[in-house]
C-alpha cells in the first residue's frame, strides 16, 4: 500500500459514500490509536504494518481489532479525533458547513467530522 498522510486520508474520507472499516483501520493506524485494554508490554498498533491492521479489522479478528473505533460511522468516534489543542466546536462547525455544502445529510456527518479533525491535525503539524 502506498504511503498515506493526513491530507491523503482526508481526501479518501471525502470520497466515501458511507462507513468504511478499512478507512477506520487506516485512521486508527495513522493516529496511533490505543486500546484501553492493552497491557504495557503489548505490541502497539504503530508497530504493525497498515496492511496487517486492515486485514484484522476487515476479518473481525480478536477483540482488540474489533474495538477500533468506527470513525466513519459514529459522530462520537469521529469526535475522538479532535486534538486537545483544537476546539471541538470549531471542528463541528467545519463539518456542518461541509455537510451543508455537499447536501448529503446527517448520515454523512461523521465523515465530515473526520475530515475536519484530520485537517486540523494536519494544520497543527505544519505549525511546528
Amino acid at each position: 500500500m502506498a504511503e498515506i498522510d493526513l491530507e491523503a486520508l482526508a481526501k479518501c474520507v471525502e470520497a466515501l459514500e458511507g462507513p468504511c472499516r478499512e478507512t477506520d483501520a487506516t485512521i486508527a493506524w495513522l493516529t496511533r490509536w490505543r486500546w484501553d485494554g492493552w497491557d504495557e508490554d503489548d505490541v502497539r498498533i504503530e508497530a504493525r504494518s497498515l496492511e496487517y491492521v486492515i486485514e484484522r479489522v476487515e476479518n473481525g479478528f480478536n477483540s482488540i481489532w474489533r474495538n477500533i473505533p468506527r470513525y466513519t460511522e459514529s459522530m462520537d468516534a469521529a469526535l475522538t479525533l479532535v486534538g486537545a489543542e483544537d476546539d471541538p466546536i470549531d471542528i463541528l462547525e467545519a463539518a456542518i458547513q461541509s455537510a451543508r455544502k455537499e447536501r448529503d445529510g446527517v448520515y454523512f456527518l461523521p465523515l465530515h467530522i473526520v475530515v475536519a479533525a484530520l485537517r486540523a491535525r494536519l494544520m497543527e503539524g505544519e505549525g511546528e
